[in-house]
């Protein structure tokens, strides 16, 4: 009967992915040779999507998380829909885009996308109800400055203010999209971005802040 050899995990030790990744190789390696079976593991007690190369990762490095402080907001100021080609929100100079990441539909792995931000504004009296837009989209060509955008119509978020009151407004959402591409496709420069707009001309504000944006790879 084939062995698993395990890392000497002891009760109160910190969690370190070196082990769990090294413990996912040697369960690999076993059930690659057809020694997982009812001898020893039962097949039904493996989630085997868990054992995937890079299932269990580190937090995002580099240009692939983007993190800003209220000091760095973004003003939505646009009151239409953004063109394919506008660039994301700005937050005091950077971007609002994360990448470049490899990504390749055809091996069964997606992007868990994440993307949180607060939000404060205010509407005078006297004007029309207004709705604020955030979307994410995604691009194969951004270069830091320039870039096709392709949005994607289930991350879209609206907040709202009915009626023509003078009102201050505080709050925060969290948009989190598993990316799997429709269609095959295979690039090592995958980069996804913040967009925003607005719906209901002059009158009200709305700023962006505490901003946290990354991604991770999974694969099932």
């Amino acid at each position: 009967m084939p062995r698993i050899t395990t890392s000497d995990i002891q009760p109160g030790d910190p969690v370190n992915i070196a082990d769990l990744n090294a413990d996912q190789t040697a369960l690999r390696s076993v059930g690659t040779a057809g020694g997982v079976d009812g001898a020893n593991v039962p097949s039904q007690g493996i989630d085997r999507c868990n054992l995937a190369t890079e299932s269990i990762l580190d937090r995002p490095v580099g240009g692939r998380e983007l993190r800003k402080a209220e000091a760095d907001k973004a003003t939505i100021t646009a009151t239409a829909a953004p063109a394919t080609t506008d660039p994301p929100l700005d937050f005091n100079g950077a971007r609002a885009a994360i990448g470049a990441f490899a990504y390749d539909s055809t091996d069964g792995e997606y992007l868990e996308v994440v993307c949180s931000i607060a939000y404060k504004g205010e509407q005078s009296s006297n004007v029309n109800p207004h709705r604020w837009n955030v979307q994410l989209a995604y691009s194969t060509d951004w270069n830091g400055t320039t870039g096709n955008w392709t949005f994607i119509p289930v991350t879209r978020r609206r907040l709202g203010i009915d009626g023509n009151t003078s009102v201050r407004f505080r709050g925060s959402l969290t948009i989190d999209h598993l990316f799997l591409h429709g269609n095959p496709m295979t690039t090592s420069d995958l980069w996804f971005g913040l967009f925003g707009w607005e719906d209901g001309g002059s009158g009200a504000t709305m700023d962006l802040l505490d901003l946290s944006f990354y991604a991770n790879r999974r694969h099932r």
